[in-house]
């Protein structure tokens, strides 16, 4: 009876579900005599079944676990536990504190933002506006698969961040999910998915500030994935201009997933209507204060919106502007502040492909010696 008293007395402190009392002490059982060791056996068989399961967790859920730090955007495979829906097309952003060029925060090639939660954020293109159904989706995992039947409640954080002056991005949408999976996702191309969610935004959602999302919903299924994205394609969808004079995507940052155990029932689908934040940043104010400043990304395209990359010389002069390749391929210069502009081709005029590059400023800024800058561009079509 003294057994019996003092581990229900220690069964407040758990581990893992499971009592503490009971990994602390169990290693002693070799040195009890038999009948100690009887009133053990019988002690630990009366646990309930409900503290012996360990309730699921979201893996790494704040992207806080690297194995390398970003030093540009689509670097979401430095992330353990996280994927791309194992497209070999899509490529969403990793960004964190320790990162460095277009990896880093708070200055993204997409917005200005700090982490939710920690050091690190997961980035993603959830649709554009050229009417081709291009889609990028964040997956995650749980601990453990989730038990069919039983009912959990899901948080965590979104935000668009302050959109700077030469992003592409200030577009909302809706149809925003997230849905789970038994098996992680396989996405054709930049596809959308076929998924069933478990919460979504039906209403285009824009936010500056991190909002952060909970919601319940039972397990169909022995889910062990999840994934955040749309899964309906363009026409199904709305989207809405929220900044910027030609904004060609809705881009969109998320952090802090968090999975717990839900007693309530939920209903059939969640859904949360963000507000939307529509006051616009004004490029010109953004770039007449500053002696000097380069853009972090163009479009290419022909449409005759951001078409050319160039830095602005406010208060000096021009020394020398080149751009490379990331792995150093010299692929533009200029000398003449006059003929000061990128258009997107290689030294032989051939365009070249998506992705990011290296630019490289030098000049006599008005009041100060002669500097040389450098950073990293995000080239999109």
């Amino acid at each position: 009876m003294i057994w019996f008293k003092l581990f229900w007395l220690r069964c407040g402190e758990s581990e893992r579900g499971l009592p503490a009392f009971f990994f602390a002490d169990l290693r002693t059982l070799r040195g009890m005599n038999i009948f100690s060791r009887i009133a053990w056996v019988g002690v630990i068989g009366c646990v309930p079944a409900s503290l012996a399961a360990q309730t699921p967790t979201v893996l790494n859920g704040s992207f806080e676990n690297y194995s390398t730090a970003p030093s540009a955007p689509g670097q979401w495979f430095h992330v353990p536990q996280w994927g791309n829906a194992g497209s070999a097309e899509a490529s969403p952003d990793f960004f964190h504190e320790d990162g460095s060029g277009g990896g880093d925060l708070p200055e993204t090639p997409l917005a200005m933002l700090d982490a939710f939660a920690g050091k690190g954020v997961m980035g993603f293109t959830a649709a554009t506006t050229d009417g081709s159904s291009r889609r990028e989706y964040v997956v995650g995992r749980f601990s453990e698969p989730l038990e069919p039947g039983q009912h959990y409640r899901l948080r965590f954080a979104i935000t668009n961040g302050e959109v700077t002056a030469f992003s592409p991005a200030g577009v909302a949408v809706s149809g925003l999910a997230l849905a789970c999976s038994e098996s992680a996702p396989v996405q054709s191309g930049l596809a959308p998915l076929n998924l069933q969610p478990q919460f979504q935004f039906n209403t285009p959602f824009y936010n500056r500030e991190w909002q952060e999302v909970a919601f319940t919903f039972t397990a169909g299924g022995a889910w062990n994935h999840f994934t955040v994205g749309v899964f309906a394609p363009d026409e199904a969808v709305d989207f809405e201009v929220v900044e910027g004079a030609n904004p060609q995507m809705a881009y969109y940052f998320v952090d802090a997933f968090e999975l717990e155990l839900a007693s309530q029932e939920p209903e059939e689908v969640s859904e949360v209507k963000g507000p939307v934040d529509v006051e616009a940043v004004s490029p010109e104010a953004e770039v007449a204060d500053v002696p000097w400043f380069v853009p972090n990304a163009f479009s290419p395209n022909g449409d005759g919106e951001n078409d050319r990359f160039m830095p602005v010389i406010n208060r000096g002069e021009l020394i020398g502007f080149e751009v490379y390749s990331r792995w150093g391929e010299l692929l533009y210069e200029s000398r003449k502040a006059d003929d000061l502009a990128w258009d997107g081709t290689d030294s032989k005029g051939k365009p070249v492909p998506v992705g990011m590059y290296v630019w490289k400023l030098r000049m006599n800024v008005e009041g100060a010696k002669r500097t040389e800058e450098s950073g990293m561009l995000t080239l999109i079509r």
